[in-house]
């Protein structure tokens, strides 16, 4: 489906807000986790946010994610002595458009998770508003578009999206990378319009912007079930197919 999506005539990134691997009360946690490794890379996204759910892994899975997934974390530390940081944002230019990618996850979530005071030396999250103002501070107006993926519940993502009032520039669209209630439709919250994902692994969202000159004419939100697709990608369902039979869940 993302191969199609890319085929159509205008600028196109690819993105996911986060929780790509699997919860810790999983029997088969680590095996998967490294199969959606393999997964996510394979499906070539331009940026990856991260959640609290993929820091619960610990450090060293982090460093495997980041090796192999676009992903994109402004307020996330981690390594000896916190020496390392996620890129707190990427760039892919399409079809003569360059788009900023921007990443964060509110703290709240990740300390409210299991073991993750016990990380404190070797993973922290900081605080996701100065993180955010910082990274768009840094775009500027080298961005044609500039999308944030804040793993956050919706409360608190709009709250962030309100702080960002007085900036010289706010993102254009910003999902919402937490909560898997929706899909709810967009809605403009000061300068960005911000989404709402659907139910985890269930649906993908194609949001696009028409522009006049440099303002928005009008937007549109299609949400897709994946369980209404006639075909998956065969070198995916190829790997999911070998990864049940090798753990029995056939």
């Amino acid at each position: 489906m993302f191969q199609e999506v890319r085929a159509l005539p205008y600028a196109v990134v690819c993105t996911d807000g986060g929780d790509f691997a699997p919860a810790q009360t999983d029997s088969h946690k680590v095996d998967i986790a490294e199969f959606l490794l393999e997964g996510l890379n394979a499906m070539h996204y331009d940026a990856i946010g991260v959640g609290e759910m993929d820091l619960a892994m610990g450090p060293a899975y982090l460093h495997r994610a980041v090796a192999t997934l676009p992903l994109v974390g402004a307020n996330v530390r981690f390594g000896p002595a916190l020496a390392e940081s996620l890129p707190p944002f990427r760039w892919a230019e399409v079809k003569g458009k360059k788009v900023a990618i921007i990443g964060v996850i509110d703290p709240i979530l990740y300390f409210e998770s299991p073991g993750a005071f016990v990380m404190t030396d070797s993973l922290m999250v900081g605080d996701a508003t100065a993180a955010l103002k910082d990274a768009l501070r840094q775009i500027g107006t080298k961005a044609d578009v500039v999308v944030a993926l804040i793993h956050a519940d919706r409360t608190r993502a709009l709250e962030l999206i309100r702080s960002l009032s007085d900036e010289p520039r706010a993102p254009d669209v910003v999902v919402v990378g937490h909560e898997p209630m929706g899909p709810r439709a967009e809605e403009k919250v000061d300068r960005s319009f911000v989404l709402q994902p659907g139910p985890r692994s269930q649906e993908i969202s194609l949001f696009t912007m028409t522009y006049a000159d440099t303002s928005v004419l009008r937007t549109n939100l299609q949400v897709y079930r994946l369980s209404a697709l006639t075909a998956g990608e065969p070198m995916l369902d190829a790997m999911t197919k070998a990864f049940q039979a090798k753990h029995g869940m056939q």
